[in-house]
């Protein structure tokens, strides 16, 4: 996951900077999702769109076959102003201003997924969106550091599956104390009732959760919250462009 603005990684950031398909990690990760015939959710790298040669923080999409479904361009720049931690992405980061709905299958099982980058969890109307959107399944590429993982991480994650009744990943980078940005790790499945249904800890691991779309259209049967909204009084979903 990247992050720029006043880190020193800001001027590695832009003159590393490609296309989408012009990218190493492009490559390296079509050739992941190959071998292994698994759907990959690609974290998120620097793009540097060819038209306006400005730069976004994007997460690709592939299935299995290694065709890539989409590219995700992070909405909500990360801004923090703390006695421990200070950066800003808008300062040379430009928010992306679509959202993206996947169509995944696997193995006869068919659903949508939405996608949001890090700070792009810290909005519920995105994932109220992507919820009307018919998705059941929230993904989130994220690194969120020590000063803000240990309060908001479990409760972002939990909160997005709660409002959208529907599971929610958050996948984070291990944690590495001599990085210049440390991550608080945790990467976690939440499902639709906020319940974790697995989690790592700060180390680097691999870990593998059961996701039963059954349970998404169950709980909201259950609670009816999305059907139960008062659009005469108000409306939560932004109209997208």
């Amino acid at each position: 996951h990247l992050y720029g603005g006043s880190s020193p990684r800001t001027d590695a950031v832009r003159d590393s900077s490609d296309s989408i398909t012009a990218s190493p990690t492009y490559h390296a990760m079509r050739k992941a999702s190959i071998d292994n015939k698994v759907w990959l959710v690609a974290g998120s790298i620097p793009e540097r769109c060819p038209e306006t040669n400005r730069l976004f923080n994007s997460c690709m999409v592939f299935d299995n076959m290694g065709a890539l479904h989409g590219v995700f361009r992070k909405m909500h720049l990360f801004r923090i102003n703390t006695e421990q931690v200070k950066m800003d992405e808008g300062e040379i980061l430009t928010g992306g201003d679509a959202p993206l709905v996947v169509d995944v299958s696997i193995d006869n099982v068919s659903f949508k997924m939405g996608i949001g980058i890090c700070f792009d969890g810290r909005y519920p109307q995105l994932a109220l969106h992507y919820a009307q959107q018919g998705t059941s399944l929230l993904v989130y590429p994220s690194a969120f550091n020590m000063v803000t993982g240990p309060k908001h991480w479990e409760l972002m994650g939990r909160s997005r599956a709660v409002d959208s009744q529907q599971f929610c990943v958050l996948a984070s980078p291990a944690r590495d104390t001599t990085a210049s940005y440390v991550a608080y790790g945790h990467s976690m499945i939440v499902d639709p009732w906020g319940e974790k249904v697995v989690e790592t800890e700060e180390k680097e691991d691999i870990i593998m959760g059961s996701v039963d779309i059954e349970l998404v259209e169950s709980v909201r049967s259950k609670v009816p919250i999305l059907s139960g909204q008062r659009g005469d009084l108000y409306q939560i979903a932004t109209q997208w462009k």
